[in-house]
């Protein structure tokens, strides 16, 4: 073998399955997560980072008398990332929000109920009640994935890849909370989907087959779909230009 290609072979570098970024979250924090160990400054600058956009997740989507539990728990992370203090204290954290992920979605959803209560919200479309089960639902699963976020911080201390995760469940809770309070409250896009129904079962050959009711449905998810996808790029674009900032892309 030549001396020329024999010296370029060994400057070849292997590259470990840890290293190699997946998408999930902007280059530049994908790269340091993937590239730290534990403890050193890398997965410290990342534990910071996460707990950041973890803060904002909780205080959009928590009823500020539940967000505070959270926010204390978060504290024990960053505690950890300024000192490398007490790991008990994060397993606890972990273990205390595990358990109340239950009971956080309860509440807010008795929160809201106790606000539309008193909006005196008057239904008057045959979608409200489905309407209503899907509004629910979508909170619960911001509750979810915001909450979510604590606890992938605190098992960031340990594997800081679990850190990789953070911004994609921070733009999906926030993009569930937006779009529950929002579309999927309106009445005028409920009965925009019974007037499609309608039309579409009545003018189109692909509506034949299809019950009415059944249609409105379809059509009511496509639209809050659409809403959803909307909402969560724009809270990943916002997110992302937050994270190229602490951590270059290049």
């Amino acid at each position: 073998m030549p001396p020329a290609e024999e010296q370029s072979r060994k400057k070849l570098r292997l590259v470990e399955p840890r290293h190699e970024l997946k998408g999930n979250a902007p280059r530049g924090f994908e790269r340091l997560v993937r590239a730290c160990t534990a403890a050193d400054g890398g997965h410290k600058a990342a534990l910071f980072a996460a707990t950041t956009l973890t803060r904002r997740a909780l205080q959009q989507c928590l009823p500020p008398s539940l967000a505070g539990a959270y926010l204390s728990e978060l504290e024990t992370v960053v505690q950890w990332a300024r000192s490398g203090g007490n790991l008990k204290a994060v397993n606890a954290a972990r273990s205390r929000t595990f358990e109340s992920l239950p009971e956080a979605q309860a509440k807010t959803l008795t929160a809201l109920g106790r606000l539309l209560a008193l909006e005196g919200a008057q239904r008057a479309t045959p979608l409200d009640e489905h309407a209503d089960r899907v509004m629910h639902r979508y909170v619960a699963r911001s509750v979810y994935h915001a909450v979510a976020c604590v606890l992938l911080c605190c098992d960031g201390v340990l594997d800081p890849r679990k850190l990789v995760d953070v911004p994609g469940d921070v733009a999906g809770s926030i993009a569930y909370r937006n779009v529950a309070l929002g579309p999927a409250r309106s009445d005028t896009l409920r009965q925009r989907a019974i007037d499609s129904a309608a039309w579409e079962s009545a003018e189109l050959a692909m509506g034949e087959g299809h019950e009415q009711s059944a249609l409105t449905l379809q059509l009511f998810h496509e639209y809050l779909g659409v809403h959803w996808k909307n909402h969560v790029d724009a809270q990943r674009v916002y997110l992302e230009q937050f994270l190229d900032w602490a951590f270059a892309s290049k």
